[in-house]
């Protein structure tokens, strides 16, 4: 009711930025495939071949001229096109146009690549509501990713969002955050449509969530204002994508459920491509 109809975060633009390079993703259990033609429009399929049902690609990812299944050799091409099928040629009912590979709705937004199972889903931006204006000054497509770690929780991925929208607990378990932003300070945020944020103030001689609270040389997120850096803001948007911009970086967590007591989490930081580039940058 959930994952297979609303749109999904799955991977950032930057994970198949030429073309020909691709990343296979699942959706509730479902291999999907991601890739960029060579017209550089990303593309999402079912990564099952037409014929027989194998995967035609196997590595998790990678760059290719073109797909071939390697069960009986049919090769689609980056934009999912069948273009050969070896003795096919007497087959009645059958054109190369009716089986290419079965395409998945795809679209993006602020660099990160969302899909949805439903044919007939509403456009992206009707999900996310005004989450999109709300995020317009950002350019969070130029941020570049230096840091994924993934792990898995034994709750409910529902519990985990629920869990991120809450510093209740953070005295007791996250103490060193708590130092930096108490959690009995900051305000939610308006929002329409399915998602919530709320921010919280850096206080002190504090710069950023550091384990020393300071910036270290890193630059501002492009974008923020003079107010925002000393505010951390979090947001949920529906279903499974966990933000957090921090004056100097962007950290992003994305659930993937699987199962009703065991959800899998990608934990990833962005930075500045400028900060990036200095001498003595240091993400840790």
């Amino acid at each position: 009711n959930v994952i297979r109809r609303d749109w999904v975060m799955v991977a950032r633009e930057e994970d198949v930025a030429e073309p020909g390079t691709y990343m296979l993703v699942e959706l509730d259990d479902d291999p999907l495939i991601v890739i960029r033609g060579r017209d550089r429009v990303l593309r999402a399929f079912h990564n099952v071949c037409r014929h027989r049902g194998t995967a035609v690609a196997e590595e998790p990812c990678g760059t290719v001229v073109r797909l071939q299944c390697p069960y009986h050799a049919w090769i689609y091409d980056l934009d999912g096109s069948l273009i050969r099928a070896k003795h096919t040629e007497d087959l009645d009912d059958f054109s190369f146009e009716s089986y290419g590979l079965a395409p998945v709705r795809l679209d993006t937004w602020q660099g990160f690549i969302f899909l949805s199972l439903d044919a007939d889903v509403a456009p992206l931006a009707d999900q996310l509501g005004d989450l999109v204006e709300h995020m317009a000054r950002f350019d969070f497509a130029g941020l570049r990713s230096v840091k994924r770690i993934e792990y898995s929780v034994a709750a409910n991925w529902k519990f985990i969002a629920e869990n991120y929208s809450e510093c209740y607990h953070c005295p007791g378990v996250h103490p060193q955050l708590n130092r930096i932003t108490p959690y009995n300070l900051g305000e939610w945020i308006p929002t329409n449509g399915p998602w919530r944020a709320s921010w919280m103030p850096v206080t002190g001689d504090h710069d950023t969530l550091t384990m020393d609270g300071q910036l270290h040389g890193r630059d501002f997120i492009e974008g923020t204002t003079e107010e925002d850096h000393k505010k951390i803001y979090y947001f949920v948007v529906w279903p499974n994508m966990l933000v957090s911009l921090h004056p100097d970086y962007l950290m992003t967590h994305r659930l993937v459920p699987l199962a009703p007591d065991r959800t899998s989490i990608a934990c990833e930081w962005f930075f500045e491509p400028e900060s990036i580039a200095k001498p003595d940058f240091d993400p840790t």
